[in-house]
């Protein structure tokens, strides 16, 4: 090839990057930002305890009520004088906002940290619960006692959502897909009522991991054999117990989440090397859906659980010499629609200082605060530095 020949193929090669990248972000570029509906300042209505030592009350978890008409959100890490204790870090607020300021607010301190996947709510929005070790709590709302109708049965632990509208899903008392489990031992899993009474037990093979629940469907996704080079995701169906589905992929993806009234899965990767592109796929038929070009990863992510809307967290990577000095930094976050394939909301969230828990006074970090999607994806809530703001979105 000519040198001519060469310098336009190059041209024209890097024409077609180009073109590629403004087509992947075109209609990204022109979504608008949310509406801001609300900001309520959290630091007001806080009440602190006595015996805790100050905290910058970033915002660590936000979870909407299925009905949406509350907000729960989990705030701050107050460390306790003394040494840390590795099994309990600090301790956190619940704060339950109402979505349009016609009710009062509710605040509990549960005596534990109160952080993401450990905050949820039940399907019929009467019961908000926290994932606390060694057994979870509930809270009636707006009420705020713990566990009105009952004491739980002390073989429940952590709670991985609801099957049902009144039927909750747990693993055995100190069981949690974390802990180490004897060879070959089976995977306790409780299906339990309202009123902490057990009313059925799954004993799965040993190293499942169920990753969500999904109550319209009554449906389980599992993490099937994290032991094998390609793990097989199937989805149970309850009360049945029987694969409804399973698909086989090498994408490292993080926990699944249920869509769009459990028609649909998505995965999202955190930000690295060789991250996939957040995908969803059709429960039904087992066949991928979507697949968001805009960037790769997108975790932190928020689904809409009766609907086809995502929040994507926008993280650069950038790669050093080896994966251990990679480096990377926060750009934006955006709503993607999955059935239109559409971005239809795009902003910079507030940055939050978050402590980790770790050593005072240097266990603290800068990073976007928490934005989850509401159930029917018309809403977004988003907190940081003891600031909750809510959005409606296009």
């Amino acid at each position: 090839m000519r040198p001519f020949e060469l310098a336009r193929s190059t041209t024209m090669n890097a024409f077609t990057i180009i073109s590629a990248l403004i087509g992947a972000y075109g209609l990204h570029a022109a979504a608008p930002k949310p509406k801001l509906l609300r900001e309520i300042n959290l630091n007001t209505i806080i009440h602190e305890s006595e015996g805790l030592l100050p905290s910058t009350h970033s915002v660590q978890a936000l979870v909407f009520s299925p009905d949406e008409k509350w907000v729960a959100a989990g705030v701050g890490i107050h460390r306790k004088p003394g040494p840390i204790q590795p099994e309990k870090p600090g301790v956190g607020h619940l704060v339950v906002v109402p979505i349009d300021g016609g009710q009062p607010n509710v605040q509990i301190d549960p005596d534990v940290w109160v952080t993401r996947y450990r905050l949820l709510w039940a399907p019929d929005s009467s019961t908000v619960v926290i994932n606390s070790y060694p057994v979870p709590k509930w809270y009636a709302i707006p009420g705020g006692a713990l566990w009105k109708q009952g004491e739980p049965d002390a073989r429940l632990g952590m709670v991985l959502g609801f099957v049902e509208t009144h039927l909750g899903v747990a693993y055995a008392s100190q069981v949690g897909p974390f802990r180490a489990e004897p060879e070959g031992a089976p995977r306790v899993l409780y299906i339990f009522d309202l009123t902490g009474r057990i009313v059925d037990e799954w004993r799965a093979p040993s190293l499942w991991w169920f990753a969500a629940v999904d109550p319209d469907r009554h449906l389980f996704a599992v993490s099937k054999d994290i032991r094998q080079a390609k793990p097989i995701y199937p989805i149970f169906g309850y009360p049945s117990k029987a694969v409804v589905q399973e698909w086989l992929h090498d994408q490292p993806f993080g926990q699944p989440s249920f869509a769009d009234a459990g028609k649909t899965v998505c995965g999202f990767g955190t930000y690295g090397r060789a991250v996939p592109f957040p995908t969803c796929w059709d429960i039904d038929t087992g066949k991928k859906i979507a697949e968001f070009k805009g960037f790769r990863g997108g975790d932190p992510a928020s689904v809409s659980s009766r609907a086809s809307r995502i929040i994507l967290t926008h993280i650069r990577n950038y790669p050093g010499i080896t994966q251990e000095f990679d480096m990377h930094s926060y750009r934006d976050r955006v709503v993607w629609d999955f059935r239109t394939d559409r971005v239809i909301a795009e902003w910079v969230p507030v940055t939050q200082v978050t402590e980790t828990g770790l050593r005072p006074p240097e266990d603290k970090r800068t990073e976007f605060g928490p934005s989850v999607i509401s159930p029917s994806g018309r809403y977004i809530a988003e907190g940081s530095n003891g600031i909750l703001r809510i959005y409606e979105l296009p």
